[in-house]
């Protein structure tokens, strides 16, 4: 796709071997590699992985080249309902059983490529009970999962900004249980007739909370703490990852995904901010509505509560410091514009430990991705810049057409 090309950089000398979790004093390192037409390789060291093709193609590229090195990844949804459920093992077990009817349920309403590229993956020697609660387990708030994502976003419009261009900064909070940090993953994602695009995320999770597309349409996903009036929980709705990626694979503007998302059956509630090169905004998501927050002072912010007339709650609690970090975002002096540098150390400052495990800034116009993963606080660490508008220097790369 013109204007949306990843140079490889093939580090050989690296470790290919893809050390196992069960050796806790070696980090973990994904295997460099190919299989059919998917890649992996460290860039700047930050693993990525190219795939492309039919859905099944897709899948299977994900399940061998990342998803079986990092099988540790199918006992996340326990942990994580250890983590949030201090229960006995045997009521927990009901409550994971539980998890995954409801998630069965929801498969249906997987668009159909999507649930095309999930079979693939399950049926490669994959648990497929934890891979399809990793996919649905986070729509089903109404079993006692609340306040799992405490993220926050700041996007700077081009007149505020040190580039001359909008910027978008992301940290990802979610609860680590002691791994899950070292296993982020990007993904490129090459599809007929649809949008290339780049998802950071984990593999095994086939839809997409934060990304960008060859558009530079970027996005990222905030859980919400806000109690509506609206339903809690559409049972014909589609996981709302899924609903994200469709906007990268679709939409070129924050415009056209929002007219895009109105048409959606959504599970549940969260909060989505969107940018893209004119600049970006906040959604307000329900099963019932679709509310934006536009940019204010040439600015745009989001913790995790709603703010809207319509949504926002007439005492918000202050969970994971929503309100504190929300004000401290919002804390810019007059005149001031942000580079990469500011941009990093603003999304530090509302930083939460060892639950912040990626922190990102988008360059919409120019295509490329600041990325810092690594044990919390992520936003701490070095950021690696992953240009995808670089040109392709008489070179295929594996998002050349």
């Amino acid at each position: 796709m013109p204007g949306f090309r990843l140079e490889m950089i093939l580090s050989r000398s690296a470790n290919r071997l893809g050390l196992c979790a069960s050796q806790p004093n070696i980090p973990f390192r994904y295997p460099e590699g190919k299989y059919e037409r998917g890649e992996l390789a460290y860039i700047h060291d930050i693993p990525v992985l190219a795939v492309e093709g039919l859905p099944r193609e897709i899948g299977e590229q994900v399940a061998v080249l990342a998803l079986l090195p990092a099988q540790i990844l199918l006992g996340y949804p326990m942990d994580v309902l250890r983590r949030r459920l201090p229960i006995g093992d045997k009521l927990r077990q009901k409550v994971f059983e539980k998890l995954v009817q409801k998630g069965r349920l929801l498969l249906v309403n997987f668009p159909e490529h999507h649930r095309a590229e999930f079979e693939a993956l399950a049926n490669f020697n994959m648990d497929r009970d934890p891979l399809l609660a990793a996919n649905t387990m986070f729509d089903l708030k109404n079993v006692g999962l609340r306040e799992l994502f405490g993220c926050s976003s700041l996007i700077v419009n081009a007149e505020h900004t040190a580039t001359g261009k909008p910027l978008f900064g992301r940290n990802l909070d979610f609860f680590s249980c002691g791994y899950l940090h070292a296993y982020s993953l990007v993904t490129v994602y090459r599809q007929k007739d649809k949008k290339a695009f780049v998802c950071i995320g984990f593999p095994g999770f086939i839809g997409c909370i934060s990304g960008m597309n060859d558009a530079g349409l970027c996005l990222a996903s905030h859980d919400v703490f806000t109690p509506t009036p609206d339903r809690k929980f559409n049972p014909n709705g589609t996981p709302f990852a899924l609903c994200y990626r469709r906007l990268l694979e679709e939409c070129c503007s924050v415009d056209e995904a929002i007219e895009l998302l109105k048409k959606m059956e959504r599970t549940t509630s969260t909060l989505l901010v969107l940018c893209d090169k004119e600049g970006g905004a906040t959604l307000e998501l329900t099963p019932d509505n679709v509310i934006r927050r536009s940019m204010v002072n040439g600015f745009c912010t989001c913790t995790n509560h709603f703010t809207s007339k319509q949504l926002s709650a007439k005492k918000q609690d202050n969970v994971y410091r929503t309100l504190d970090r929300q004000e401290k975002l919002q804390n810019i002096a007059p005149g001031e514009k942000l580079g990469i540098k500011e941009m990093q150390q603003r999304l530090h400052s509302v930083n939460q430990g060892d639950l912040t495990i990626q922190t990102m800034i988008f360059e919409p116009e120019h295509l490329k991705i600041h990325l810092a993963i690594g044990d919390g606080p992520s936003s701490r660490h070095e950021m690696k810049t992953l240009d995808f508008g670089l040109p392709a220097s008489g070179r295929k790369g594996p998002l050349s057409r």
